[in-house]
């Protein structure tokens, strides 16, 4: 594969890669926000967490 085939390759997968993740989404009728905050706070908690261990000499 050259160098032009990966750049015309890459202009279209880069833009349909979020519409492939939100587009089930979109037809399951899931609030993808709602769940992207539930997430984060989770992530969130999980970080706050694990910082002693990182922190600690």
């Amino acid at each position: 594969m050259n160098w032009d085939t990966l750049t015309a390759l890459s202009q279209w997968v880069i833009p349909l890669f979020p519409l492939l993740l939100f587009l089930p989404a979109w037809v399951q009728r899931v609030p993808v926000y709602a769940v992207f905050v539930e997430g984060a706070q989770d992530g969130f908690a999980l970080v706050v967490r694990l910082i002693p261990y990182v922190v600690e000499n």
